[in-house]
């Protein structure tokens, strides 16, 4: 399962992918359509809470606990005033965040298949809970499940696998990063940084030296 894997920080596997691929979003293409498409809500998970909601949030611990649920719950009304109409009405009738299998959370979405927190501008997709965290009205991010993309990790414990997940939407971001010189990896630091919290600094130094390093001998 694993042989097509080929870098090993502790316990996390990183798809050569990931750090050989170039990828930068381009908003003036595809206008944000991750947002607005897919199968589900994007994944909720603790490392979306900012530091002053004063919670533990180990990095292998990424499930939602009752408090932290409680935290959107309390940050909403201020969350609200950066959403659409249709948004508010959805959060308000599902919930600010909904049951995703048994154990997991996602942002809930509008019946066309939106996110309910998705805000659109000018033709492209905005996040309106990284807009309310912006102003300072917020503890609650963006979720890092949607900064890591077209990165998803599995949990096969003790193991956590990211990969490269190809989607036709996103196209004209590997063509975009080439043209910018940007590797996934690199486009994606602040998820990764967040994503493994303490961790995640020093995740991402060794990351970076071990991507420069095989980028050069590859060229």
């Amino acid at each position: 399962m694993l042989k097509d894997f080929m870098i090993l920080i502790d316990n996390i596997i990183v798809s050569d992918e990931i750090i050989q691929e170039y990828f930068c979003c381009h908003l003036e293409v595809c206008h944000g359509l991750c947002c607005v498409s897919g199968k589900g809500g994007a994944a909720l998970t603790a490392s979306d809470l900012s530091a002053e909601a004063c919670l533990p949030k180990p990095w292998h611990r990424q499930v939602l606990t009752k408090v932290e649920v409680e935290v959107y719950e309390n940050n909403y009304r201020e969350i609200s005033d950066f959403l659409t109409k249709e948004g508010v009405k959805t959060v308000e009738s599902q919930g600010v965040c909904e049951r995703s299998g048994s154990s997991s959370f996602a942002t809930p979405l509008l019946e066309s298949g939106e996110c309910a927190y998705a805000v659109n501008e000018n033709g492209a997709i905005f996040c309106g809970l990284e807009r309310a965290a912006a102003k300072g009205n917020s503890l609650i991010h963006r979720p890092i499940s949607c900064l890591l993309y077209p990165i998803r990790i599995a949990e096969r414990p003790p193991f956590e696998i990211l990969r490269f997940n190809h989607w036709d939407v996103c196209h004209d971001a590997r063509a975009y990063g080439r043209e910018k010189n940007i590797r996934l990896y690199q486009f994606v630091k602040e998820g990764l940084i967040r994503r493994f919290g303490r961790f995640g600094e020093e995740f991402y130094r060794r990351l970076s030296e071990l991507a420069e390093k095989r980028n050069k001998e590859n060229d």
